[in-house]
């Protein structure tokens, strides 16, 4: 007696868990998940402002077209501060990043008398062309010098070099606010644009075991056939043959089996018209293989040996197919191989050359 053996592949966790998807069951769970991304997001970011404001405890303030630092006050620790200094050399520009340490106020300092700060000294230095190191040590220079009077509470930031270049001064943005943004909006879009991915992949776990199982089921309809069996009586055996158990129950997961078993059951039960029942099966799975065999069974359903030639020329044409797709899984089985044999070459390679590259 024929046993159609099918091989056994389990439809996803998901669906016997959740039941049948939908499109708009995927949108509701999307769109939940954006909403936890947005939020998350935000808060990451709000973090990130509040720890790079925190980070500078040094404020900056603008007097008649001059920008001051104001120092801690006597008693306070230190405070940091980070700007970015920019000088235009000709035709070129010069930045440079400076974290600057403000000492707290000193009251046994404070005369109320403000000393010549380094600015002023350098309006008497003639302008000189400079290159770009020079400028860079002139500004570090500068920058070091803001310490040099602590009874200042108010210290100028120094508007030009010594060779009389201006200097631009702002305050440096240490945080990450615009990459965590163009990460989070990332994320919600492929989150969104990815939705219907479990469906998909359903779908082509469903298509596989079609074009699978379709060869061999109709190699034993086409067995049965020239026996003499009639179609109906045919894919009674067959069905039969391939069940489990006595009570017909479907445990197997698969796809293919799981609908073949189905239409048996509504034939048998509800009298239900074979061929009709495989169109539509055929239309449900969107396999233009199983498509073709219900038309060709459709459309020759009372020609007996005419059909039994067809559904043969069919059954050589799917295995072709099956046989082919196996080459090229085979294929792509190797082209993946070949990064990790690369890089086992090249690993082979250095363990080899080592020791001799260690005597040079």
């Amino acid at each position: 007696m024929l046993r159609f053996n099918m091989p056994r592949v389990k439809v996803p966790a998901f669906r016997r868990e959740h039941g049948e998807m939908n499109e708009e069951a995927l949108t509701r769970k999307a769109r939940r998940n954006i909403l936890l991304i947005g939020v998350v997001g935000v808060m990451i970011i709000l973090a990130d402002l509040l720890l790079s404001m925190t980070g500078q405890t040094v404020s900056i303030q603008r007097e008649n077209g001059r920008l001051f630092l104001i120092r801690p006050a006597a008693g306070e620790e230190a405070g940091h501060i980070g700007l970015d200094a920019e000088v235009q050399d000709g035709s070129e520009t010069i930045r440079q990043h400076y974290d600057i340490r403000l000492e707290p106020e000193r009251a046994e300092d404070e005369d109320g008398q403000e000393g010549s700060s380094r600015e002023d000294s350098s309006r008497t230095s003639p302008a000189s062309p400079s290159t770009g190191e020079m400028i860079r040590s002139q500004l570090r220079s500068l920058t070091a010098g803001l310490n040099e009077d602590t009874a200042r509470r108010k210290v100028p930031l120094p508007s030009a070099l010594d060779s009389g270049q201006a200097i631009r001064w702002s305050r440096s943005r240490t945080g990450s606010t615009l990459l965590l943004t163009a990460l989070t909006l990332i994320l919600m879009v492929m989150v969104y644009r990815n939705r219907l991915q479990p469906i998909r992949r359903q779908q082509e776990l469903q298509r596989q075991s079609v074009l699978r199982q379709l060869p061999s089921f109709i190699n034993e309809l086409v067995l049965l056939l020239g026996a003499g069996l009639v179609l109906s009586r045919a894919f009674e055996v067959v069905v039969e043959e391939s069940m489990p158990g006595q009570d017909g129950e479907d445990e197997s997961g698969d796809y293919f089996t799981s609908n073949i078993r189905s239409i048996y059951r509504s034939v048998k039960t509800t009298n239900a018209v074979l061929h009709e029942e495989l169109q539509r099966f055929a239309r449900s799975s969107g396999v233009s293989e199983l498509m073709r065999v219900s038309g060709i069974i459709s459309d020759n359903i009372n020609k007996g040996a005419e059909l039994t030639r067809k559904l043969e020329r069919e059954s050589e044409q799917l295995w072709l197919s099956r046989r082919l797709r196996a080459e090229e899984e085979g294929r792509l089985a190797e082209t993946k191989m070949t990064f990790p044999l690369a890089i086992f070459l090249c690993v082979l390679i250095i363990i080899t050359v080592s020791p001799a590259l260690l005597q040079l």
